[in-house]
């Protein structure tokens, strides 16, 4: 999810590295001649295909570089989604894509990523939206925790203690998206295309918000929103 979701043979490299690092538990450099004598030395049986992806993958820093970059760009993704969903959720006037993406400028403005570098330009955001839409109920999903924790510690949200919750959020959350069309969307069709998404399995029952307490922050810069000529 933190590579380019559009990128398969960025995520298969980066899979493989990571499944090799795990197995060997090794930080050596993961060349060819290393790969082929710690595979045969440990038995551990990589196929043909991934050794092919390890040796031409990048380098792991270059990798967790990549990883951070996108990983960014899925955060304004998830954001721009969860605003609308929210919209939604609390019945809030006429949510739009617009509007979602007019929060994320606004969000922009003041606020930085974890590790203190800046949020994108404005020219960026809608940039990344497009990009990351096909995975982007699951980047609103851990946006949504973090005001309305359906799992109390974020990273758990990728551990046993975890992991069904916030599947079931973020089905909850493409279940609206692939059938949400904004009153004054030209043309009429939902802001996420199903044919694009990546898949969740049907057996995740989904699960929608369902609370009191408003979204405060979202209603109050929602207040300084002017609807612009051209309606997403």
């Amino acid at each position: 999810m933190s590579t380019d979701p559009n990128d398969k043979t960025l995520r298969n490299q980066n899979y493989a590295v990571e499944v090799a690092k795990y197995e060997v538990g090794n930080t050596e450099s993961l060349t060819e001649k290393w790969i082929h004598s710690r595979t045969k030395e440990l038995g551990i049986p990589i196929s043909a295909e991934s050794i092919k992806l390890l040796i031409e993958a990048a380098a792991d820093s270059v990798l967790k570089t990549i990883r951070t970059e996108r990983t960014k760009q899925g955060i304004v993704a998830g954001q721009i989604l969860a605003s609308l969903y929210l919209m939604d959720r609390f019945e809030l006037e006429e949510p739009s894509l617009n509007k979602a993406i007019f929060i994320a400028k606004e969000y922009a403005k003041k606020a930085k990523y974890g590790d203190g570098s800046k949020m994108p330009a404005e020219s960026k955001i809608k940039d990344y939206w497009k990009e990351y839409m096909p995975v982007a109920y699951f980047w609103a999903a851990l946006e949504i925790n973090r005001v309305y924790s359906f799992v109390p510690d974020q990273s758990d949200c990728f551990s046993d203690k975890g992991f069904s919750q916030f599947l079931q959020v973020a089905a909850g959350i493409y279940d609206f998206g692939i059938k949400f069309i904004p009153k004054r969307a030209k043309p009429k069709k939902p802001i996420i295309d199903a044919e694009k998404c990546w898949i969740l399995d049907r057996n995740i029952e989904p699960l929608h918000l369902i609370s009191d307490i408003k979204p405060d922050k979202l209603i109050k810069k929602l207040k300084k929103y002017k609807a612009p000529q051209t309606i997403m």
